[in-house]
């Protein structure tokens, strides 16, 4: 019986969680994210998707970490991330073998 009532007490948290981020999402999304993303002190330095992760919150992951997975994995090259202004940059970089580049682009690390 405890078992069972943990697992739909840990559903109700998750169903709350899920309904508090996408609020939050609505308000500011990149807020949003990085909050996703911040390290906690409370939980070791742990990030909210890490704590997903760890706690196997399949709905949480799907509905609210997607898109800060997306940005984990593909960061400054994330196709949606890019300014319109970069385009050009790129090609006349390629065009010119690259010798415009450094005066083009701009590295961010």
């Amino acid at each position: 019986h405890v078992q069972i009532s943990m697992r739909e007490w840990a559903s109700d948290f998750e169903d709350r969680a899920v309904d508090v981020h996408t609020e939050a999402m609505r308000v500011s999304t990149r807020m949003a994210l990085e909050s996703l993303e911040r390290k906690s002190r409370l939980w070791k330095g742990q990030t909210g998707v890490d704590l997903a992760l760890l706690g196997h919150s399949h709905k949480f992951l799907e509905k609210c970490c997607s898109q800060a997975l997306d940005y984990r994995w593909s960061g400054d090259l994330h196709p949606y991330n890019q300014s319109l202004g970069l385009y050009p940059s790129v090609v006349l970089s390629l065009m010119s073998g690259g010798l415009l580049a450094p005066w083009l682009m701009t590295y961010c690390p």
